[in-house]
Protein backbone atom coordinates (compact mmCIF):
# COMPACT_ATOMS: atom_id res chain seq x y z
CA UNK A 1 0.00 0.00 0.00
CA UNK A 2 1.13 3.87 -0.66
CA UNK A 3 1.11 6.62 2.15
CA UNK A 4 -0.53 9.84 1.34
CA UNK A 5 1.81 12.68 1.86
CA UNK A 6 0.91 16.56 2.18
CA UNK A 7 3.75 19.05 2.02
CA UNK A 8 2.32 22.28 3.99
CA UNK A 9 4.69 25.27 2.98
CA UNK A 10 5.12 28.56 2.90
CA UNK A 11 7.76 31.37 1.68
CA UNK A 12 8.26 32.61 5.14
CA UNK A 13 7.83 30.83 8.49
CA UNK A 14 4.63 32.74 9.48
CA UNK A 15 3.09 31.30 5.88
CA UNK A 16 3.65 28.23 6.80
CA UNK A 17 2.22 28.63 10.17
CA UNK A 18 -0.41 30.15 9.29
CA UNK A 19 -1.10 27.81 6.56
CA UNK A 20 -0.87 24.66 8.92
CA UNK A 21 -3.14 26.63 11.62
CA UNK A 22 -6.17 27.30 8.73
CA UNK A 23 -5.26 23.52 7.46
CA UNK A 24 -6.09 21.89 10.77
CA UNK A 25 -8.85 24.27 11.36
CA UNK A 26 -10.18 22.98 7.94
CA UNK A 27 -10.33 19.84 9.31
CA UNK A 28 -13.36 20.53 11.19
CA UNK A 29 -15.63 18.06 13.13
CA UNK A 30 -14.74 15.07 11.09
CA UNK A 31 -11.52 15.00 12.60
CA UNK A 32 -12.03 13.73 16.25
CA UNK A 33 -9.43 13.53 18.96
CA UNK A 34 -9.23 12.49 22.45
CA UNK A 35 -10.14 15.31 25.20
CA UNK A 36 -6.06 14.85 25.89
CA UNK A 37 -3.18 13.87 23.23
CA UNK A 38 -0.38 12.08 24.32
CA UNK A 39 2.15 12.69 21.87
CA UNK A 40 5.90 11.71 21.53
CA UNK A 41 8.51 14.07 21.94
CA UNK A 42 12.23 14.03 21.95
CA UNK A 43 14.29 16.18 23.97
CA UNK A 44 16.88 16.03 21.22
CA UNK A 45 14.54 17.49 18.78
CA UNK A 46 13.22 21.10 18.45
CA UNK A 47 11.16 23.06 20.27
CA UNK A 48 7.43 22.22 19.79
CA UNK A 49 5.59 24.18 17.48
CA UNK A 50 1.80 25.60 17.87
CA UNK A 51 -0.05 22.09 15.93
CA UNK A 52 2.20 20.17 18.12
CA UNK A 53 0.84 17.59 19.84
CA UNK A 54 -2.30 17.18 17.72
CA UNK A 55 -1.13 13.42 16.85
CA UNK A 56 -2.38 11.12 19.54
CA UNK A 57 0.64 8.37 19.61
CA UNK A 58 -0.28 4.79 19.72
CA UNK A 59 2.04 2.40 21.38
CA UNK A 60 4.53 2.47 24.22
CA UNK A 61 6.85 5.39 25.02
CA UNK A 62 10.59 4.14 25.14
CA UNK A 63 13.36 4.53 26.46
CA UNK A 64 17.17 3.18 27.45
CA UNK A 65 18.14 2.80 31.17
CA UNK A 66 21.27 1.18 33.27
CA UNK A 67 20.90 -0.66 36.41
CA UNK A 68 21.18 2.15 39.33
CA UNK A 69 19.84 4.47 37.23
CA UNK A 70 16.27 5.61 36.05
CA UNK A 71 14.40 5.34 32.94
CA UNK A 72 13.65 8.59 31.68
CA UNK A 73 10.68 9.41 29.52
CA UNK A 74 9.37 12.84 27.56
CA UNK A 75 6.23 13.27 25.84
CA UNK A 76 3.77 16.35 25.18
CA UNK A 77 0.64 16.51 26.74
CA UNK A 78 -2.36 18.61 24.80
CA UNK A 79 -5.97 19.51 26.29
CA UNK A 80 -8.27 19.57 22.77
CA UNK A 81 -10.91 20.89 24.83
CA UNK A 82 -10.60 22.46 28.46
CA UNK A 83 -9.81 19.41 31.27
CA UNK A 84 -10.60 19.60 34.89
CA UNK A 85 -9.69 17.41 37.72
CA UNK A 86 -6.59 16.34 36.11
CA UNK A 87 -4.42 13.87 37.91
CA UNK A 88 -1.44 11.47 37.39
CA UNK A 89 -0.11 8.72 38.40
CA UNK A 90 3.34 8.08 37.77
CA UNK A 91 4.44 4.08 37.99
CA UNK A 92 5.93 2.60 41.31
CA UNK A 93 9.00 5.26 42.52
CA UNK A 94 8.66 7.62 39.66
CA UNK A 95 9.00 11.14 39.51
CA UNK A 96 7.09 13.28 37.60
CA UNK A 97 8.08 17.05 35.95
CA UNK A 98 5.81 18.83 34.09
CA UNK A 99 6.82 21.94 32.04
CA UNK A 100 4.37 24.56 30.35
CA UNK A 101 4.80 25.91 26.90
CA UNK A 102 3.55 28.90 25.69
CA UNK A 103 3.97 30.58 22.04
CA UNK A 104 4.20 33.67 21.23
CA UNK A 105 6.34 35.73 18.33
CA UNK A 106 8.79 38.17 18.31
CA UNK A 107 9.38 41.81 16.49
CA UNK A 108 9.57 40.02 12.96
CA UNK A 109 6.54 37.98 13.87
CA UNK A 110 9.15 35.02 13.92
CA UNK A 111 7.06 32.63 16.09
CA UNK A 112 8.90 31.94 19.06
CA UNK A 113 8.19 28.70 21.29
CA UNK A 114 9.38 29.56 25.15
CA UNK A 115 8.60 27.76 28.14
CA UNK A 116 6.42 29.31 30.80
CA UNK A 117 8.58 28.93 33.56
CA UNK A 118 12.75 28.00 33.74
CA UNK A 119 12.38 25.25 35.66
CA UNK A 120 9.83 21.86 35.55
CA UNK A 121 7.01 21.68 37.99
CA UNK A 122 6.13 18.85 40.70
CA UNK A 123 2.61 19.21 40.48
CA UNK A 124 0.26 18.75 37.22
CA UNK A 125 -2.23 21.26 36.81
CA UNK A 126 -5.99 20.21 37.45
CA UNK A 127 -7.43 22.26 35.03
CA UNK A 128 -6.17 22.85 31.26
CA UNK A 129 -7.66 25.33 28.90
CA UNK A 130 -8.51 23.76 25.31
CA UNK A 131 -5.01 24.02 23.52
CA UNK A 132 -2.83 23.38 26.64
CA UNK A 133 0.96 22.08 25.82
CA UNK A 134 2.95 20.23 28.78
CA UNK A 135 5.74 18.38 28.40
CA UNK A 136 5.61 15.65 30.54
CA UNK A 137 8.68 13.62 32.19
CA UNK A 138 8.55 10.61 33.84
CA UNK A 139 11.57 9.43 35.84
CA UNK A 140 11.21 5.44 36.79
CA UNK A 141 14.59 4.43 38.46
CA UNK A 142 15.70 1.48 37.68
CA UNK A 143 17.22 -1.39 40.55
CA UNK A 144 21.15 -2.07 40.76
CA UNK A 145 19.60 -5.91 40.72
CA UNK A 146 17.97 -4.65 37.35
CA UNK A 147 18.29 -7.70 34.64
CA UNK A 148 19.33 -6.49 30.99
CA UNK A 149 16.00 -6.85 29.16
CA UNK A 150 12.38 -4.63 28.82
CA UNK A 151 11.03 -3.61 31.28
CA UNK A 152 7.42 -2.69 31.20
CA UNK A 153 5.44 0.17 33.51
CA UNK A 154 2.18 2.10 33.31
CA UNK A 155 1.31 5.71 34.31
CA UNK A 156 -2.36 6.46 34.55
CA UNK A 157 -3.98 9.79 33.57
CA UNK A 158 -7.48 10.67 34.75
CA UNK A 159 -9.45 13.71 34.57
CA UNK A 160 -12.96 14.59 34.98
CA UNK A 161 -15.12 12.57 32.48
CA UNK A 162 -12.13 10.07 31.41
CA UNK A 163 -9.14 8.40 32.16
CA UNK A 164 -5.57 7.40 29.68
CA UNK A 165 -3.48 4.63 30.42
CA UNK A 166 0.16 5.76 29.66
CA UNK A 167 2.10 2.59 28.38
CA UNK A 168 6.27 2.93 29.36
CA UNK A 169 8.87 0.75 28.10
CA UNK A 170 12.57 0.85 29.42
CA UNK A 171 15.39 -1.20 27.69
CA UNK A 172 18.03 -1.98 30.62
CA UNK A 173 21.29 -2.03 29.44
CA UNK A 174 23.89 -4.49 31.18
CA UNK A 175 26.13 -1.74 32.91
CA UNK A 176 25.42 -1.10 35.98
CA UNK A 177 26.13 2.54 37.15
CA UNK A 178 28.19 3.35 40.22
CA UNK A 179 26.00 4.22 43.35
CA UNK A 180 27.57 7.51 43.36
CA UNK A 181 27.14 9.89 40.18
CA UNK A 182 30.43 10.79 38.79
CA UNK A 183 28.79 14.17 37.85
CA UNK A 184 27.63 14.56 41.56
CA UNK A 185 23.91 14.31 40.37
CA UNK A 186 21.58 12.14 38.05
CA UNK A 187 18.90 14.37 35.75
CA UNK A 188 16.17 14.11 38.20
Amino acid sequence: GSTPVLAVVGNTIRATRSAVVDLLGRAGPDLTRPDISIAAYSWTDRMPQPWSGLRDHSGSFTAIAYPNGHADFLFLLRANCPVSGLKLKAPPGGVCRFVPWKFEADDLDTPLVKPIHDAAFSELPANLEKGTLLAIWISVPVTKAAKPGLQKHQAHLRYDGGERVIQLEAEVLSLVLPDKPSLGFYPM
